[in-house]
């Protein structure tokens, strides 16, 4: 009896590098449009959907991608959970590391989510705040520093420049390090 070695369930953590890498090429080019200040940034994206069409197919690619993204991750972390893979000594690394890149995942959604400045990023920010000063003892300071220290500008430097450098580390870590270590694999850089 042959057993069957790959099946369709072993590819969601190459199916979510693709999809990082579709996201890097269409934030590139929303990049060039996008001005993340507050009277100017629902203009901005008004002005890709009134006029440019291709702009409309790169945001909503960059949305809808951004989706299938996260749940790719976490098909792929449930499957390594389930499997058990965290136990094998050669691969607690990749595990941690794989663990480790769901929270700039997340921190990526939540940014992305309020740079457009529509009215439902603006409720977002209404409300994380708010949410979050009702924890006991430490909720006040948190939501008056989240209140202080917010900016348009500061989300959207963390989402373009400082989640994708640490994204990068990550992904060197838990996929690069892999094809690295196979012989006739990856070079060093």
């Amino acid at each position: 009896m042959n057993i069957e070695r790959y099946h369709w369930r072993h590819f969601f953590g190459g199916l979510a590098l693709v999809f990082l890498l579709l996201q890097l090429l269409t934030g590139i080019f929303l990049i060039f449009f996008y001005r993340p200040d507050l009277s100017e940034a629902y203009a901005s994206v008004r002005y890709l959907y009134q006029h440019m069409p291709i702009g409309a197919w790169f945001r909503d690619t960059h949305r809808w991608i951004a989706l299938f993204l996260f749940i790719a991750i976490i098909i792929h972390l449930t499957r390594s959970l389930l499997r058990k893979e965290f136990l094998n000594v050669k691969r607690n690394t990749v595990c941690l590391t794989g663990w480790l890149f769901l929270l700039p995942m997340l921190a990526f959604l939540v940014t992305g989510f309020i740079l457009p400045w529509e009215w439902k990023g603006y409720w977002f920010m209404e409300m994380v705040p708010n949410y979050l000063g009702s924890i006991p003892l430490i909720g006040a300071s948190i939501q008056e520093s989240l209140i202080r220290i917010f900016t348009l500008n500061r989300a959207f430097v963390v989402h373009i420049l400082i989640l994708p450098v640490i994204s990068l580390v990550l992904i060197d870590i838990h996929v690069l390090s892999r094809l690295r270590k196979r012989r006739g694999g990856l070079p060093g850089y």
